[in-house]
């Protein structure tokens, strides 16, 4: 964590300044900051990006109205919070290092644009009277601007033949037991049972090509088919709390192990080329029993994250009975 006075932020871009408007390009949760011009690039490339940092610059801080916080306001804002994982994940993440730091926190900067991030406010004690909900048409200058430390680890990863991407490792995955048991209020311990299949909207960016078989097989092994999207936060930390087994496409609804007691058995489906080890490094950071099955993918013309998968049955049963009798089923 980072104590910054009279800075200035941007409070959905990954945008900071010093109180001499000086941006602070080593923080970012990209690889390259977006006001930072790229090395070793042709002339033509070198002017249109030049130009195009010449507009940033404009749009992200003479354009937007500048809200001045007298006092220590915390910055818990990241571009991809919309998301749930990266929600319960990277942000709380953040508080956390607040936290630990024992400064005392007037205003905290912060998503409000969906029903999980303002149902966590409560959960992680912080009041409604302390929360500024992070607006893109705003800036904000505070007396005293904390900000968390980046814990990203960045990487090219060849996904499919001649295509790399870059992936990024969270630290997150190695202290999210720690994290929960320390952010979290009012969570009651509950007797592992349930064995849940998290399904995914039909509108989702990656899906099970033969969805229907594959719940029928999870159902036929005594799996609930949940959808988390339709449940709140709370539903989901009391679902959660319960389980034995999740079991799902690779997805933000495994994020939710975070509210499982530790030692279930987490069972991850991934697409043929894309595998995040997200999930992988959360289950043994808390010592669960982790399990994973490759399915196959078709269309291989969308970006790797977007692949959809189809499960052949038979595999797909052979893989299941092998789980029930780890589990002693």
């Amino acid at each position: 964590m980072h104590s910054l006075p009279n800075a200035y932020a941007h409070m959905k871009e990954d945008l900071v300044w010093t109180k001499s408007k000086r941006a602070l390009l080593p923080y970012t949760n990209y690889r390259h900051h977006q006001l930072e011009a790229p090395q070793n690039t042709s002339f033509l490339r070198s002017i249109i990006v030049i130009l195009k940092l010449i507009r940033n610059w404009y749009r992200l801080f003479y354009k937007p109205k500048v809200i001045r916080l007298d006092g220590a306001a915390a910055l818990l804002t990241r571009p991809v919070d919309g998301t749930f994982g990266h929600f319960v994940k990277e942000v709380m993440l953040s508080l956390y290092q607040f936290r630990l730091s024992g400064k005392q926190i007037d205003y905290y900067i912060i998503a409000q644009d969906y029903a999980f991030q303002k149902e966590m406010m409560p959960l992680v004690g912080i009041p409604e009277s302390k929360i500024i909900a992070a607006n893109p048409s705003k800036i904000i200058q505070a007396t005293e601007l904390l900000i968390p430390t980046i814990l990203h680890d960045y990487s090219y990863v060849e996904y499919r033949p001649d295509n790399l991407h870059s992936s990024v490792t969270i630290l997150t995955q190695v202290i999210n037991s720690l994290l929960y048991s320390s952010l979290l209020i009012n969570t009651l311990p509950k007797i592992p049972k349930r064995k849940i299949f998290l399904t995914r909207p039909k509108n989702s960016n990656r899906n099970i090509e033969n969805a229907s078989e594959v719940e029928s097989l999870f159902k036929e092994f005594g799996f609930e088919i949940i959808l988390p999207d339709s449940m709140s936060l709370n539903e989901q930390m009391e679902l959660f709390s319960q389980a034995k087994v999740v079991a799902s496409l690779h997805g933000s609804g495994f994020a939710n192990i975070l509210f499982a007691p530790r030692n279930i058995f987490v069972f991850e489906l991934f697409s043929q080329y894309y595998h995040d080890p997200f999930s992988f490094l959360m289950a043994l950071s808390r010592k669960d029993k982790y399990f994973y099955m490759i399915g196959e993918t078709k269309d291989t013309t969308p970006h790797p994250q977007k692949e959809n998968a189809y499960f052949e049955p038979n595999k797909l049963r052979e893989a299941l009975k092998i789980l029930h009798e780890y589990i002693g089923e």
